[in-house]
């Protein structure tokens, strides 16, 4: 193992731990945000207006939260640069394109598609 990746899985931990901690405490202080979590649709019709999004209300209420802010401002950029850099430590960087340039042609065929049936 490359120490590069050594010290992203790291960050990545850290990242984890410190947003996992912020998380706990904004549930543990406001316990209808876990009602409001388990409410999310797995699925959202494409062709009707989107419901009211209670992942939005946690986001904005971990953030706003005065003793679960810190701990998740610092904790998710940490655990993002984490794994951005394992990805690119781990993964060629022809196949992180190529994976790319197909997810940007589904998505950008699915919302032309989308846009033809409206």
């Amino acid at each position: 193992m490359i120490s590069f990746q050594l010290v992203a899985m790291v960050l990545l931990a850290v990242g984890l731990v410190l947003y996992t901690i912020g998380s706990l405490i904004y549930f543990a202080r406001h316990p209808k945000g876990v009602d409001a979590m388990l409410q999310i649709p797995f699925y959202i019709n494409p062709f009707r207006s989107p419901p009211a999004s209670p992942f939005g209300d946690f986001i904005r209420g971990i953030l706003t939260d005065q003793k679960s802010r810190w701990w998740c401002v610092v904790g998710v950029p940490i655990g993002l640069v984490g794994f951005v850099l394992l990805v690119f430590s781990t993964v060629p960087l022809a196949q992180i394109g190529l994976t790319t340039a197909l997810v940007v042609v589904y998505f950008g065929v699915r919302e032309l598609i989308i846009r033809r049936r409206r």
